[in-house]
Formats: C-alpha cells, sequence, structure tokens
C-alpha cells in the first residue's frame, strides 16, 4: 500500500498533463500512487493520461464518459485510492520536488494510536492537515479514532 495517494482530476488539459505528472515523479518522496482521472476529455488528455501511466504501475488512469465536474473526479478517486494519506493536485499546478516528503513528514504529530488499531472505514476518514504549496492542494486524511480513556 503506498504512503501518499495523489489525486489529478484532469479535463481539457492537454497543455497541462505532462508537466503536471512529472512533477510528482520527481518527487524526493517515492511511496506514491497517482491516480489521473479523465473527466470526459474530448481534447487528448485521455491519450496523454494512459501516455504517462504506460511502464509506470504507479499510476492509473480512470476514464469517465461524461464530464461529472471537479468533485465528481475526486470522489471517484477517492474511492479507489490506497494510499495511507491523500494528496489533491489540480492539472494545471505542479508540486515541488518536496512536497509529499514535507506533507508526509507533517503527518507525524499527528498519529495517536498505530495504523493497526484504528478504523479505516471510507465513511470515517477524518481530515486533519490541509496546506497549499506551489499551487496545488496538499491534504492528508488520518482514520477516524478515539483515545481510550485511562
Amino acid at each position: 500500500m503506498p504512503g501518499i495517494s495523489v489525486i489529478i482530476p484532469v479535463y481539457q488539459a492537454k497543455k497541462y498533463v505532462e508537466k503536471c505528472v512529472e512533477s510528482v515523479k520527481n518527487q524526493t518522496f517515492s511511496d506514491w500512487e497517482m491516480l489521473l482521472v479523465d473527466d470526459g476529455c474530448t481534447d487528448g488528455s485521455s491519450q496523454l493520461c494512459d501516455q504517462c501511466a504506460a511502464g509506470d504501475e504507479r499510476i492509473r488512469v480512470f476514464h469517465k464518459k461524461r464530464n461529472g465536474g471537479v468533485s465528481a473526479a475526486r470522489n471517484l478517486a477517492l474511492d479507489e485510492a490506497k494510499g495511507d494519506c491523500i494528496a489533491f493536485l489540480d492539472v494545471d499546478d505542479r508540486y515541488e520536488c518536496q512536497c509529499l516528503e514535507t506533507l508526509w513528514n507533517l503527518r507525524l504529530p499527528f498519529i495517536a494510536i498505530s495504523s493497526k488499531q484504528a478504523v479505516r472505514s471510507k465513511t470515517a476518514r477524518l481530515y486533519e492537515v490541509i496546506f497549499r504549496r506551489v499551487g496545488g492542494l496538499c491534504a492528508e486524511r488520518f482514520p477516524l479514532h478515539r483515545p481510550r480513556a485511562s
């Protein structure tokens, strides 16, 4: 299971896809997966997403037949994400090379119990850390948990 799932909704963004994907591939933190969601593109972005995913098993592409908007695209990817943490990146933005490493390291003070004790249901996730870095929105999710009373 990857440490971070990077979710990138794509709609009519042919001129941005490759640079956006490269900014994730060039991260100093390498334990990630990328989920590209083709939100009904008709400009060739779909094919670029497939090309970017070819040869890199960390990248998965999901094709929607119709445009449903950025929220629907992100929700689809959230359902498919396998990472412990989630990072959102808009296709017309790029991450600095240490963005995911920074996000990963920021999560440490918030871990109160081990992952074996944590509840991981899709409906019980609590988003605790959000920060903006190089125009891309990064968000980290933690399982909802309550420390046991002593």
